[in-house]
Parts: C-alpha cells; sequence; structure tokens
C-alpha cells in the first residue's frame, strides 16, 4: 500500500490556509463534494471553540477527499499546485 503524506505550510511559505483552498479548488472540480462544506464549516467552529485540537479538526475536514484513489489526489494535487498554491507562495 502506498501512504500519501501531506504537509501544512500554511503562513510559513503562504499566504492563506492551504487547507481551505484545497476544499474550495476540489468542490470547484466537483461541485457534489458542497455536501461536505457544513462539516467543513463544524471543524472550523469546534476548533476555533476550543472543542477540537487542530488535528481533529483536519481530520473531520479532511473527510472531502474520501473516496478519491492514491492516484486522483495526485492528480488534482499536482493540478491544485499549478493553479492555486504556487500563486499563495511567498515571493522575494
Amino acid at each position: 500500500m502506498i501512504k500519501l503524506a501531506l504537509f501544512d505550510v500554511d503562513f510559513t511559505l503562504t499566504r492563506k490556509e492551504t487547507l481551505i483552498e484545497y476544499f474550495k479548488f476540489i468542490v470547484g472540480k466537483d461541485p457534489l463534494k458542497l455536501v461536505y462544506l457544513p462539516r467543513a464549516m463544524a471543524s472550523g467552529f469546534l476548533f476555533k471553540a476550543g472543542i477540537f485540537k487542530e488535528k481533529a479538526s483536519k481530520e473531520l475536514l479532511l473527510h472531502y477527499i474520501r473516496g478519491h484513489t492514491t492516484k486522483d489526489l495526485e492528480h488534482l494535487s499536482n493540478e491544485y499546485y499549478d493553479k492555486v498554491l504556487k500563486n499563495l507562495l511567498y515571493q522575494d
């Protein structure tokens, strides 16, 4: 089994919260993923309210990638980088 590693570089290398930007990108590709919006909003609320730690909040949010194969996620992530993420990187 191949493992996938995701790294969170928000505000260190980028100007925005990349996990939220990735969610918006995925929804743009597949509007049916909007069904995960209430879960995404709940995860943010529970984190801000101090009920969830960051890890639990992100795990709740990441349910929107269910159903994607590793190959799908690799393709989507490469496209996300090309179309979104590289524009969010801090530039000298």
